[in-house]
């Protein structure tokens, strides 16, 4: 049994640019800047800590969709999911950089190694899992320098 006290849990909600889900079909613009903000600020406003900006082929940049949360909001994390391999490891770690000072320190990253095979094809990557995992390391070890 640990004498540590445990860490405080952290709630963690999903944004996205537009109304969708399992059971509603994606309807209007790709990016609904109203339901936008107005998901975004109800997680603020329901007290979650952070929301996740997810990354997938056929999704708008999520770097962007943060910067948009971020704008629309006041103290709420970002999650921010970044595919590695589409953009050196160097530029990634400014644009991080960069949201993060913009934002007052709310970024976090979710480095996406892994995924559904047949989405990463759409953007171009053909790897195996385990050459993304790979690539994934020195992407990170190279951010971590920069």
């Amino acid at each position: 049994m640990s004498l540590l006290p445990p860490e405080p849990t952290e709630f963690i909600g999903f944004v996205a640019p537009r109304e969708v889900s399992e059971t509603r079909g994606p309807e209007g613009p790709v990016i609904d800047r109203d339901y936008l903000r107005l998901l975004a600020q109800a997680h603020e406003w329901g007290g979650f800590d952070r929301v996740l900006v997810a990354a997938y082929s056929t999704a708008p940049d999520p770097l962007l969709i943060a910067a948009q949360v971020a704008a629309v909001t006041e103290r709420i994390g970002l999650m921010i999911a970044h595919r590695t391999g589409f953009v050196a490891p160097t530029v990634a770690a400014r644009q991080f950089a960069t949201l993060d000072q913009i934002t007052g320190g709310r970024v976090a990253i979710h480095a996406i190694s892994g995924g559904e095979d047949r989405d990463l094809a759409k953007d171009g990557d053909h790897l195996t899992k385990d050459a993304r995992y790979a690539r994934t390391g020195e992407f990170l070890d190279i951010v971590r320098l920069s």
